[in-house]
């Protein structure tokens, strides 16, 4: 019997950011059916509490199933943390660190889990200690189980023992991604180690779907005024599933945002637009002088430049009604409501992005998204 996870299409990793919870709001209702995210828990921009985050996730997918992990990095790599070896003042931080707290089982984790109706949980591997516990609690929830590990040489060990551990608990509905973080046009180095960790955990595991997951989106784009991107992170999928029969394998990402989120550096970027395509994407970009008097009007200006450029360019697909495509459309009008800074842009590229790779083997002319958006 088809579980759970095999009437998804599609899975991107997306954090909990203005920009990215946006997106995936303003898909389509139908497409949020197809997709299931999975949402590493943080804290919500300034917000003092987990439930703002929680609150936020249902804002933005309704009641639809997602995945819940945790973003350790929120708590570890905290400036206020790294300083002084404590989290700052604010309930969140300690909120996560209990149910990252391995007693019992990670009993904290399961509590949290049960008593969000949607939420499929994660495994937690930091200690695998009571590893066999956690599983057979997570899974009486009946929902499945989602491992997320990243395929590199020091986990090789971990996996071995959770594929081994999966097994023996006869789970129902398991999903493994196999998360690369971050990659570049070398990515084939990577592929030998990745196909040998899928093959144990199809070889050992007789309920199994199985993910990849990674993204190419670079790093910075000092001196471009425009160009192009290959979506690496596509390619590497279907390198691993045209040649080999790990069925089923469903398509994951970051939704187009970087592996590792960049801190806010000194001054206001860029204006630039990004337009997905299924293979690789678009970027019209401008320099303005932040230091000259009237900053903000060239900025704008320079917007609504960009915006008509890509509109009339050869690669714009006028059929496409997305929110992300209209948001670029009346921008090139001059509208109030247009983009104008790089978190709307960010939510415009992400919500094409999201939309493309779920339709990636579809024919254009055939995908219909008559569907209302709301700004």
């Amino acid at each position: 019997m088809q579980g759970p996870f095999q009437n998804f299409n599609y899975i991107p990793i997306l954090a909990i950011s203005p920009a990215e919870m946006a997106a995936i709001g303003q898909l389509p209702d139908k497409e949020k059916d197809r997709i299931i995210p999975v949402f590493p828990l943080r804290g919500w921009v300034t917000a003092h509490r987990l439930e703002n985050t929680l609150k936020k996730i249902e804002e933005s997918i309704g009641n639809r199933l997602w995945i819940s992990d945790i973003d350790e990095k929120f708590l570890s790599e905290n400036k206020v943390f790294l300083f002084t070896g404590e989290y700052p003042d604010k309930p969140v931080y300690q909120e996560l660190a209990e149910l990252l707290d391995s007693n019992n089982s990670y009993e904290n984790w399961y509590q949290f889990i049960k008593h969000q109706t949607n939420a499929i949980p994660c495994i937690r591997h930091e200690s695998l200690d009571g590893l066999e516990d956690q599983i057979e609690k997570l899974s009486s929830l009946g929902r499945g189980i989602v491992l997320r590990i990243q395929p590199n040489e020091k986990n090789i060990g971990k996996h071995d023992h959770l594929i081994t551990a999966l097994n023996k608990a006869k789970v129902k509905n398991i999903l493994i991604v196999y998360d690369l973080g971050g990659i570049d046009v070398n990515f084939h180095e990577r592929l030998p180690l990745l196909k040998s960790l899928m093959l144990k955990a199809k070889r050992e595991i007789e309920d199994v779907t199985l993910s990849i997951s990674s993204s190419s989106f670079p790093s910075g784009f000092a001196g471009q005024h425009r160009g192009s991107n290959s979506i690496y992170e596509r390619i590497l999928f279907n390198s691993i599933t045209d040649n080999h029969n790990f069925s089923p394998v469903i398509y994951s990402d970051r939704g187009s945002a970087r592996a590792e989120k960049q801190e806010g550096g000194s001054g206001v970027p860029p204006p630039r637009i990004d337009y997905p395509l299924k293979k690789d994407w678009k970027f019209v970009r401008r320099e303005v002088d932040e230091n000259a008097p009237d900053s903000k009007t060239k900025r704008k200006a320079a917007y609504i430049e960009i915006a008509k450029e890509i509109v009339n360019s050869d690669y714009w697909i006028p059929e496409l009604r997305l929110w992300g495509t209209q948001q670029i459309e009346i921008t090139a009008e001059n509208s109030d409501f247009g983009i104008y800074s790089a978190q709307k842009a960010t939510a415009a590229r992400i919500n094409i992005h999201l939309f493309n790779q779920l339709h990636y083997n579809s024919v254009d002319s055939e995908i219909n998204t008559d569907e209302e958006w709301i700004d």
